[in-house]
């Protein structure tokens, strides 16, 4: 699913304004960060990963947040559009994982597109 976000977030370039931020994930304390877009739902400021270590390491650490909790357990129970459905009902969408009502449909569309279903 992280595949699917960096390509619907970020068009398959890296690294982008905010770097190797490949979920685009907010401003983390005592982390590097650019301003936001100002885009409606969406953060005042984004984490700048300086390389794909930091991206993987920040998307990590936002995905263990309280909020978050129902991605992962989608994700080990049904897989990655489970977690992309989960994904989309989620404070993460921000409107833009979501096409037509159907929570995560964005992100499956992408997963099914060039078959990203199996996780390392």
């Amino acid at each position: 699913m992280i595949l699917a976000q960096w390509g619907l977030e970020q068009g398959w370039e890296a690294p982008t304004f905010t770097g190797y931020n490949f979920g685009n994930c907010g401003g983390l304390i005592d982390e590097p960060f650019v301003p936001g877009t100002s885009a409606p739902g969406s953060p005042s400021t984004f984490a700048y990963a300086d390389s794909p270590e930091d991206g993987v390491r920040f998307y990590i650490q936002v995905a263990k947040l309280s909020y978050y909790n129902q991605i992962a357990s989608a994700a080990r129970s049904g897989g990655p559009e489970a977690a992309a459905k989960a994904l989309g009902a989620s404070p993460w969408d921000a409107g833009h994982y979501t096409a037509n009502n159907d929570p995560g449909s964005s992100l499956i569309a992408l997963i099914q597109q060039y078959n990203l279903t199996q996780y390392d």
